[in-house]
């Protein structure tokens, strides 16, 4: 979950930013922006991570690196970085900023990687 939403004066709703792995499926760890709240067509969402950015697509209210063989790169930067953005514009076109603390995120991917 975020730990910072901007702007502070309105309902973001529920967002998550989540890594998935589907054990037998061939897919190591996925990236994925889980967001509360409708966006804008058209639109992508920005994940930055030390200033370098990496831009999902999005259907309904989920969001997906555009370009997949994106995802070992993002995952390091994650492991290396100390917080993550994530920006979207809503339907309604409000510019959104969520901002992630990493810190433990090496830990976490571990143990998820260890899955079987």
């Amino acid at each position: 979950m975020p730990a910072k939403k901007d702007p502070a004066n309105v309902d973001h709703g529920d967002n998550f930013f989540v890594v998935t792995k589907y054990p037998g499926q061939n897919v190591t760890l996925e990236p994925q922006a889980m967001m509360g709240f409708s966006l804008r067509d058209g639109s992508t969402i920005d994940v930055i991570v030390d200033g370098k950015s990496f831009p999902m697509y999005h259907k309904g209210q989920g969001g997906w690196l555009e370009n997949a063989a994106q995802e070992p790169a993002l995952i390091a930067a994650m492991k290396a970085g100390r917080t993550m953005s994530v920006k979207a514009t809503s339907a309604r076109g409000t510019n959104t900023t969520h901002t992630y603390s990493l810190i433990g995120i090496t830990a976490a991917l571990n143990k998820i990687s260890a899955c079987q």
